[in-house]
């Protein structure tokens, strides 16, 4: 009997460590602090989204401890860290069901190891209308921003119902959400400037923050007519003996006469031969996946909303100006060039700095389609400008060259020129007066010219809104990838080429963009 009561002893007290050490192992529920969302839902039944149990470290509750707070601004603050296990091409939904009133902006504080696509349902809370957008996410630690609800449809009594993860890769994804952030922002204007003493740019928000403005804020620079034709430099008009027109910051160097033109940022991709792309048609042929930053060929314009049912796609997803320090960013979604409003599966972002005579513009790229894209000529970045200047300068194998009357650009024109030993090309006049591009770590360029030169415009003709038009891109030789963001810098100038030039070599004598020239590896 006592033998028994010993070991009945012994048992009760193995139990008894065993509860304090489980216990100890677990931690406390996080207060909730007001309105806990519910966890995450099951969709459908055909795909459970988070797959527990299959990790020793994965959570059995991804979403205890989220709680709302306000904060200053009136902004709701959604609070983790908590981490979610998405299987391959499989999502997972986040309840949020909060009024966040007239908030239009999020702030989303996450880290992921494989791409993701996000969708934000929000409406009136009785759950009568509602809207969802999309968006796009990288792999890594990232602030994500977006604008939304761009024509206020919920106003004043916007509830945001759910947030949507999409893991994009074939491989299982695992997310880190940390804050989640509501706020008001103004919304964007048709066009932003950048203005200094030397240089005034334009970025056209409807065209996906593409530049479609750049002059020169020197009054020496005019426009003149001589012959019936039209002639922009220094002091024209007295050189030519006739009346000045436009000058200075009221010359616009780019053409800008439709969505295609501008300078700005143009990738391409898949034909359709290898995956389920649909090839759109474009002078006459098909044309493949062709994300342009600015919009399509029928003139659509990437800033434009479109609505489909109650998906709303906005081409504006972030933006930031300080015309003060003379910086800008944007981030758009373009549109497929060969379609009609056709949203892409792609990011776009600009950095402007505007410093001096020079600006400096850092584009990224980034993909999010399941298309197997095939080896393309990449434009780093497209430029079209006026055709008052017709002749091409660069620097080919040792030696500069330069190159009037050029013809069109197209294939079999032998406007492709490889050997850029300084990566740097200008359109000048007679006098040797331009614009200047420059992209570091690019060794091979097209260029050339549509419509006549001189053109056949006054002295106070827009001649950015001509057909005729001046090109070249820098091109990168490469296979675009999905989740892969392309990245590199460039530089516009307006002077002497042979000062810009100088001002080029200045910047780094052996001057690469390490990006473009290992992107492939």
């Amino acid at each position: 009997m006592r033998k028994r009561k010993r070991i009945l002893l012994v048992f009760t007290a193995l139990l008894a460590f065993l509860a304090m050490f489980i216990a100890a192992c677990t931690p406390e529920p996080a207060d909730p602090g007001g309105e806990t969302p519910a966890g995450p839902t099951t969709p459908g039944g055909t795909d459970p989204g988070t797959d527990p149990g299959t990790d020793p470290d994965e959570p059995d509750d991804p979403y205890a401890g989220f709680d709302w707070t306000e904060t200053e601004g009136q902004t709701t603050v959604y609070y983790g860290p908590h981490t979610i296990f998405v299987r391959p091409l499989a999502f997972i939904d986040v309840r949020v069901d909060t009024n966040v009133g007239d908030k239009n902006y999020i702030i989303l504080d996450i880290e992921t190891d494989a791409a993701m696509s996000g969708a934000l349902t929000y409406g009136d809370e009785g759950g009568y209308t509602e809207y969802t957008e999309g968006f796009y996410l990288n792999r890594g630690a990232q602030t994500f921003r977006m604008y939304f609800d761009q024509r206020d449809y919920m106003n004043e009594d916007k509830f945001v119902k759910n947030l949507r993860l999409t893991n994009l890769e074939p491989l299982r994804g695992k997310v880190t959400v940390k804050r989640m952030s509501f706020g008001r922002r103004e919304h964007y204007e048709s066009e932003y400037w950048l203005e200094n003493e030397s240089l005034k740019i334009g970025m056209s928000m409807e065209q996906g923050g593409a530049l479609h403005w750049f002059s020169y804020n020197d009054d020496s620079l005019e426009q003149v007519q001589s012959g019936g034709k039209a002639r922009v430099g220094i002091n024209y008009a007295a050189k030519y003996g006739v009346a000045a027109g436009k000058k200075g910051s009221e010359i616009n160097l780019l053409n800008r006469a439709d969505a295609g033109r501008l300078v700005q940022q143009s990738y391409y991709g898949s034909d359709g031969s290898r995956d389920d792309y649909a090839p759109g048609s474009f002078s006459g042929r098909p044309w493949a996946y062709n994300p342009v930053q600015g919009g399509d060929t029928n003139n659509n314009r990437t800033g434009s909303l479109i609505v489909s049912g109650n998906n709303i796609s906005n081409g504006i997803v972030d933006w930031a100006v300080d015309a003060e320090a003379g910086t800008a960013y944007v981030k758009s979604q373009p549109l497929d060039w060969a379609k009609n409003r056709s949203r892409t599966l792609f990011y776009m972002e600009n950095w402007y700095t505007l410093e001096g005579d020079m600006l400096t513009v850092k584009n990224r790229g980034t993909d999010f389609s399941a298309y197997s894209h095939g080896p393309a000529h990449q434009e780093m970045p497209a430029f079209y400008g006026i055709t008052a200047w017709d002749k091409w300068v660069t620097h080919l194998d040792g030696s500069i060259e330069e190159k009037p009357n050029l013809g069109f650009w197209g294939a079999g024109s032998g406007s492709y020129f490889r050997g850029l030993d300084e990566n740097w090309c200008a359109w000048v006049n007679e006098d040797n007066f331009g614009l200047c591009n420059f992209t570091p770590g690019v060794e091979f360029i097209v260029t050339g010219r549509y419509g006549t030169f001189p053109v056949s415009a006054g002295n106070t003709a827009d001649l950015s809104g001509l057909g005729s038009t001046t090109y070249n891109a820098f091109l990168g030789e490469y296979v675009m990838e999905n989740f892969k963001p392309i990245e590199y810098t460039y530089f516009l100038g307006v002077g002497q080429y042979t000062a810009m030039r100088a001002r080029f070599l200045a910047m780094d004598p052996h001057m690469n963009d390490e990006l473009i020239l290992h992107y492939a590896d």
